[in-house]
């Protein structure tokens, strides 16, 4: 049995949006964390490509990550639009079952 997933998100941020994309980050933050079934989010900056981050986040289960961007998109807010245009270039969305570390 899958006791959670970890989803991970790559988002290339366009240059000339970096400074909005950065404003409305602890908004978007602060809503995620807020959420049920979010257990942790972490956001890292490329070494080499600072406008490129990895979101690596662990959910309950898919159906809560789900729900959460179901209910972004609906209220259409500054939450919702963090991971569409004019901020970034395209999303690349995956999701994790199991891991394998051992730990």
């Amino acid at each position: 049995m899958i006791s959670s997933v970890t989803i991970t998100v790559v988002v290339e941020i366009k240059p000339d949006a970096w400074s909005g994309y950065l404003e409305n980050l602890p908004c978007l933050l602060k809503r995620a964390r807020g959420f049920p079934g979010l257990q942790d989010i972490r956001i890292l900056e490329h070494k080499g490509h600072p406008n490129k981050l990895l979101f690596i986040e662990k959910w309950d289960t898919e159906a809560d990550y789900n729900a959460y961007l179901s209910q972004c998109a609906e209220q259409d807010n500054t939450a919702a639009g963090i991971f569409i245009s004019p901020y970034i270039v395209c999303p690349i969305t995956d999701v994790w079952a199991m891991d394998m570390s051992g730990t």
